[in-house]
């Protein structure tokens, strides 16, 4: 009884569809001069459309050698995190921004849990290495908590030239561990399975990395509540603290949110804060409740992002 219960809320946490919320903004290509962006398909292995956009600005300086994948969060799209992409591409590079399967645009009638992410990766590298006009890009990754996951593990399945890896979480295992009591063992076994999808890959671990030559940058805030420090960044820094490949930045006060700024932290949870009591009390149901919503806020100021914690990103995605 208790273990179905366990599954159900899995399943209504991580196995829907995700669309985008009436009372939230995104921001879009239109919200930036001169940002050009390129539509993208790529069919999966489970035959899935996915959507995506190359998104750059003309500019002397572009890295045309190259692309930045961007893995986005769950419970999202790409869209969601447009001012991290742009602010990429504003220093010259070219952006891959998709959806995942079941998010937004792309097809898939559920994500089919936290494995799909990785998944999907896989089958967007595959793209970029079969593809003529695209097999000798170099590839970065750059991904946060669902994306943060497949940014970490992507180099055990396909060879790339590195990766950010933004508040993710270590492996399948470690985030049902994470969320499930340890006195419940039979459920965290099961939970891995329905979770692992039945997939080779799985058992895959970010802490394997030391197994595999690819640059890494791992950034994690230690009042992470989503995600946990101690149960993720802090075992990945254990396992690979002698990689001179490796890097970490460990921030405190930066939530789930650490490329964001002190202020925009602070709003974004105020605002968090406004909406869980909104939806609880009803009060976003009509369109015109949730275009006042979105009217309230300064959504510049609440995701803006953090220039320290960004210029070390830079500083790494540089050859």
């Amino acid at each position: 009884m208790l273990h179905n219960k366990l599954k159900s809320i899995f399943y209504n946490a991580v196995h829907k569809r995700c669309e985008p919320k009436k009372y939230l903004y995104y921001f879009t290509q239109n919200d930036f001069d001169g940002l050009h962006s390129k539509p993208i398909t790529i069919k999966s292995s489970k035959g899935h459309k996915l959507k995506g956009y190359l998104y750059h600005y003309d500019m002397e300086n572009l890295k045309d050698d190259r692309v930045i994948i961007f893995e986005h969060g769950m419970w999202s799209g790409h869209i969601s995190y447009m001012r991290e992409i742009e602010l990429l591409c504003r220093h010259g590079y070219v952006v891959l921004g998709y959806d995942h399967t079941g998010c937004f645009e792309s097809e898939g009638e559920e994500t089919y849990g936290f494995l799909q992410s990785l998944l999907d990766l896989n089958d967007v590298i595959e793209h970029f290495k079969s593809n003529e006009e695209l097999k000798d890009l170099k590839i970065y990754v750059v991904g946060h908590s669902w994306g943060g996951f497949s940014a970490m593990n992507i180099s055990q399945l396909k060879k790339i030239e590195g990766f950010v890896a933004i508040s993710g979480f270590t492996s399948v295992k470690d985030i049902i561990n994470q969320n499930v009591p340890f006195f419940l063992p039979y459920s965290r076994k099961k939970l891995l399975e329905y979770e692992g999808q039945g997939s080779k890959y799985a058992s895959v671990s970010g802490v394997r990395l030391k197994d595999h030559d690819t640059r890494a940058l791992f950034i994690h805030s230690r009042d992470d509540k989503i995600v946990k420090y101690k149960k993720h960044h802090k075992k990945l820094h254990k396992a690979l603290e002698n990689c001179s490949d490796v890097t970490f930045l460990v921030l405190d006060g930066k939530g789930h949110n650490p490329t964001y700024s002190d202020e925009a932290v602070k709003l974004k949870d105020q605002m968090q804060a406004d909406l869980t009591k909104a939806l609880k009390e009803g009060k976003l149901s009509t369109d015109e409740e949730c275009q006042a919503f979105v009217q309230k806020y300064d959504w510049n100021k609440i995701t803006e992002q953090d220039k320290d914690v960004w210029d070390i990103i830079i500083h790494f995605l540089k050859d």
